[in-house]
């Protein structure tokens, strides 16, 4: 529900206002049965809770993000709040560069997963949303045929991917070792040179002296706790 979470947050960022921008109907939809069924659909995976501070993390660098990288935005935040992502992940993260990756296996990774729990047809529909998913993010391209690609993660993708680790509980090396820091793909280097930009913009305080790392958010979680706060 990308387009739709788009439409939320570009219109009610500022104000905080979601469910009013659901009245408003922002989403577009036709009658007020579709527009509650959307709004409680991502308010079950989003919250909208301007205290809940992953949600306005994910307000925030919403803000800071081109349109091409936001739906990793929204992949982070929901790698840490919708299991049935987070349990496919290594069913992608495994699948060589090039090769297919059918909806037919994020089934069977599903059946393996929960054995007897979903019927034929709902666990169809689970797998095709996440592959949906996976290729609006930038991990799968293709129609008919479905290839793993490598994916390219901006800077406020990466500081976002280090914040639900830090938020999560993760401290020093370990947060190079959580599902949202591996889900961005790249090497402990090029990793190490996305931080060293986000303390340039003020993001995060990083220090690196040999095998010791040292990171903090402090400063940005004060900054977003007085936005998410307001009105």
């Amino acid at each position: 529900m990308i387009a739709e979470l788009s439409q939320l947050l570009d219109h009610a960022s500022y104000d905080q206002t979601y469910a009013l921008a659901i009245e408003n109907n922002v989403t577009g939809k036709r009658t007020q049965a579709n527009r509650q069924r959307s709004y409680i659909a991502l308010k079950k995976l989003y919250r909208f809770d301007p205290t809940y501070l992953p949600f306005v993390a994910l307000a925030y660098f919403w803000s800071v993000t081109e349109s091409t990288s936001r739906p990793f935005l929204a992949f982070q935040y929901a790698l840490g709040h919708d299991y049935l992502l987070s349990e496919s992940f290594p069913l992608v993260a495994h699948t060589p560069i090039g090769s297919m990756l059918s909806v037919a296996r994020f089934e069977a990774n599903l059946s393996t997963q929960h054995p007897n729990l979903f019927t034929p047809i709902t666990q169809y529909s689970i797998a095709k949303n996440l592959a949906s998913s996976y290729k609006q993010v930038g991990y799968l391209t293709g129609k008919v045929k479905v290839f793993r690609i490598p994916i390219k993660p901006t800077l406020p993708v990466v500081i976002m991917a280090f914040l639900m680790a830090y938020l999560n509980g993760d401290r020093g090396e370990f947060l190079f070792q959580s599902q949202w820091v591996k889900a961005l793909e790249q090497d402990t280097e090029n990793l190490h040179k996305f931080l060293i930009l986000g303390s340039q913009k003020g993001w995060l305080t990083y220090q690196r002296a040999g095998l010791v790392i040292s990171i903090s958010f402090d400063p940005l979680l004060q900054q977003l706790s007085a936005h998410g706060h307001q009105n």
